[in-house]
């Protein structure tokens, strides 16, 4: 059965994404309230904006990413590349959609040919039960890709050539049985480097333990993006409208200063 939503907001209010079902997630870097830190610039928790309590964390002062990244003149973190990363343990078992949509809005730091993780739920037992959105930075330039290992590798990409230090707006669907990506408002044109294009989404991984921003987090920790993350919005469990679509990447596009 397709489960739509609308928007529904009181006459004049300014749009939110809570104004949307289906909200999982909401992780937004420019709110400061939103952010736990005990040491600055190292950030502990980055707390979830939907009402689910999916906050993502950093326990480890060496793995923690930093305040004081800056789009459109808005506080991003900044992950180094080399070992931060932020997790919440029990998410696996929140984002359980079959169906859904991801905006990402980053800041691409450095690139050296690895896949750039911004958003990964996984299973940290074994090594290959995981979903992942992010940059390819391997295919063999920087486009944006999903990538899922469940009873085999199914990896999409896109064909927008993305630049360091340049803001982008990504987004990431699933109907429950095609993958769809759009960069700055923009739909991809799709190239399958492994598998097929499955459609999986978080509810079709098995086991999954974990969600974590800023790298693949299995039986080993990879993969972790280089640059900054600004805001995270996932829907899930639900297909949003064109005017859903819409209102979210205007709000994101008018917040962060991107043209779409």
């Amino acid at each position: 059965m397709t489960t739509t939503v609308k928007t529904f907001k009181p006459s004049g209010a300014p749009f939110s994404p809570s104004d949307i079902a289906g909200l999982a997630l909401w992780l937004d870097a420019s709110d400061a309230s939103s952010l736990t830190i005990t040491s600055s610039p190292d950030v502990d928790q980055w707390d979830d904006k939907s009402g689910n309590g999916n906050h993502v964390s950093q326990g480890s002062a060496a793995l923690k990413p930093h305040t004081g990244g800056s789009i459109n003149s808005l506080n991003t973190l900044i992950f180094d590349g080399a070992d931060d990363y932020m997790q919440n343990t029990t998410a696996g078992g929140t984002l359980t959609g079959t169906k859904g949509t991801i905006f990402i809005v980053n800041k691409i730091g450095t690139l050296d040919g690895l896949a750039n993780v911004a958003l990964c739920s996984a299973n940290t037992a074994v090594a290959n039960s995981y979903i992942i959105f992010g940059i390819d930075r391997g295919s063999p330039t920087p486009n944006p890709s999903i990538q899922s290992q469940n009873t085999g590798l199914n990896w999409i990409y896109g064909d927008t050539t993305l630049t360091t230090a340049t803001p982008y707006i990504h987004r990431f669907s699933s109907n429950d049985t095609n993958w769809v990506m759009a960069v700055d408002g923009v739909v991809q044109g799709e190239t399958v480097g492994g598998g097929s294009d499955t459609g999986i989404w978080f509810g079709d991984v098995a086991s999954r333990n974990n969600m974590a921003v800023g790298a693949i987090v299995r039986s080993t920790v990879s993969n972790r993006y280089d640059g900054e993350l600004a805001e995270i919005i996932v829907y899930d469990g639900v297909d949003l409208t064109a005017q859903n679509v819409t209102d979210v990447e205007t709000y994101l596009a008018d917040k962060w200063g991107v043209t779409i």
